[in-house]
């Protein structure tokens, strides 16, 4: 009789062990699941609303169907335009790094027109495939002075402000035609306000 009461007792408490264990592996399974699917919807839900930050993926690339908005802000004005365009052909299959180092080859090879607006930087606000918002940054104040002259291989050259773009390299000026002041001016380079003035400077180097 005691050996029936203590195999009963001993098969009972197998069963509640074997039950224990089966109830924690079921609640650790269903806790990681329900962790996993949330994580799931809140990627997915960032995703449908194709906004992240310029933090996100690297590895990302812009889909030829995504948005793309850019925003023109004046310094001197305070006021911040916006506009929403096609993505640019050349944004296609970029990634966030990607774009990052075209924006910046461009604000080092701006144009005259940019530079002439005061085009102060261009910088990527924010990124996902399917939506890049850029920032185009002006000071419409900033640009004092529209030339600039200075003494070359013995020549008088005006160029544009930007002190690359040349507006006339045959003024008929050369260093043997200066005063030792002004060829000593010339070989700093003067910068000149507007055509009124360049005209001025010049005729006073001929005269």
């Amino acid at each position: 009789m005691k050996k029936a009461a203590i195999y009963a007792i001993s098969f009972l408490s197998l069963c509640v062990l074997l039950t224990t264990c089966y109830f924690v592996s079921y609640r650790y399974a269903l806790h990681k699941f329900e962790r996993n699917g949330t994580k799931e919807d809140t990627v997915k839900a960032q995703s449908d609303t194709g906004v992240r930050n310029v933090s996100s993926s690297q590895s990302s690339a812009v889909l030829p169907d995504a948005s793309y908005v850019e925003q023109v802000y004046d310094m001197a004005t305070d006021k911040l335009k916006e506009k929403n365009e096609n993505i640019p052909n050349d944004f296609v299959g970029l990634t966030r790094e990607q774009i990052i180092t075209r924006l910046n080859v461009y604000m080092q090879n701006k144009s005259l027109e940019e530079y002439n607006k005061g085009l102060v930087s261009w910088t990527l606000e924010s990124f996902s495939p399917s939506k890049v918002v850029v920032k185009k940054t002006y000071n419409s104040q900033g640009i004092l002075y529209k030339y600039y002259m200075v003494l070359e291989d013995d020549q008088v050259v005006v160029y544009y402000s930007d002190k690359k773009t040349v507006y006339d390299n045959e003024t008929g000026l050369d260093a043997g035609s200066l005063l030792e002041d002004e060829k000593r001016e010339l070989m700093y380079g003067i910068w000149i306000k507007d055509e009124d003035e360049l005209y001025s400077v010049l005729e006073s180097y001929t005269s």
